[in-house]
């Protein structure tokens, strides 16, 4: 059987078609993939962790954590909230452990030198801090 130039020409534009609609479909799954998984990522890029939990301890800042300088006459508030003004980040201390806290920066400022629970996910040595209380 002769194939005449018209039947090439169709097939050739049917093959063309099924593999701009499968390259379409393609781009179009991984763009839902991709947001789908952003989606599932907090500011930092670290895979949100569903489990909160409450944390005890006293909001320091992580340059003098539970050892303020006595010589600098400010209290543990005021010594951590400088502190931080000048780059250094909140902690919660409990006993010899520290935990970088994120969010909530103006909360933690009002709260810096007192025992409080902070609820929370962990992620390493970070807790990003969903609220925070003074301790009963």
């Amino acid at each position: 059987m002769k194939m005449s130039r018209s039947s090439f020409a169709l097939i050739t534009f049917c093959a063309a078609a099924a593999v701009a609609a499968a390259l379409l479909l393609a781009a179009i799954f991984a763009g839902a993939t991709l947001a789908f998984g952003a989606a599932a990522q907090n500011d930092n890029g670290a895979m949100q962790d569903s489990q909160t939990e409450t944390f005890s301890g006293v909001v320091s800042d992580d340059r003098c954590e539970a050892r303020h300088v006595p010589a600098s006459n400010k209290t543990a508030s005021e010594c951590a909230n400088m502190c931080v003004n000048k780059g250094s980040h909140f902690v919660l201390v409990n006993g010899d452990k520290s935990f970088l806290l994120e969010n909530k920066a103006e909360e933690l400022g009002k709260l810096a030198g007192q025992r409080v629970n902070v609820v929370g996910s962990l992620n390493g040595d970070t807790i990003r801090v969903i609220a925070v209380s003074l301790a009963p």
